[in-house]
This record gives structure tokens, C-alpha cells and sequence, in this order.
């Protein structure tokens, strides 16, 4: 399966999130501080994260800020979120 299909498969909200987000790092990120960190500046609303998730708007809002709050990823921006993943192992390899 690619990783697009492989988030439509998954079965938790939180595992499609977690591999929706680490395709389009892998797919479209930029790595910064010597790789250590990944920046997906695509201009995505969480509207948009979530249509690709096939989740709502609200989940998705939800489990970003749980990751954020984790410390996996940081947000900045408003309307579209410029989202840095700081912790790709975790999301590559989520608990079911």
C-alpha cells in the first residue's frame, strides 16, 4: 500500500493522523538542524488534513494539538498551519 492508501485503511483516528502526517514529511518536508526536524509548509488547513484523513475538522484539531502537547510536532500560523515534526519515529510507528 503507499502511505495515502494506508491512512484510508487504518482504523483509529489518530493512526490515520499520525501516517497522514509522516507521508507528507517523508513526501514534502523539509528537514532542518541537521535532519533532526521536518517542516510541511503546504498551505493545508486542517479542513484539508482532514478530508485527506477522512476524518472531521474537529478530530484532526484535536489530535494535532495532542501531539503538539506532546511535543511530536509544533504548529505556527493562523489559518494554515506551517507544521514541524520533531519526533518522526513516533509518528511512524503509531499504537494501534
Amino acid at each position: 500500500l503507499t502511505w495515502y492508501a494506508a491512512v484510508q485503511a487504518t482504523s483509529t483516528v489518530e493512526t490515520r493522523t499520525r501516517i497522514l502526517l509522516h507521508g507528507l514529511a517523508e513526501r514534502y518536508g523539509v528537514r532542518r538542524e541537521r535532519g533532526q526536524l521536518i517542516t510541511l509548509d503546504l498551505s493545508l488547513t486542517h479542513h484539508d488534513l482532514a478530508r485527506m484523513a477522512g476524518i472531521s475538522r474537529e478530530t484532526i484539531t484535536r489530535i494535532i494539538a495532542a501531539l503538539a502537547k506532546n511535543g511530536i510536532v509544533t504548529r505556527t500560523g493562523i489559518q494554515r498551519d506551517t507544521i514541524t515534526i520533531s519526533a518522526m519515529s513516533a509518528l511512524a510507528c503509531p499504537k494501534e
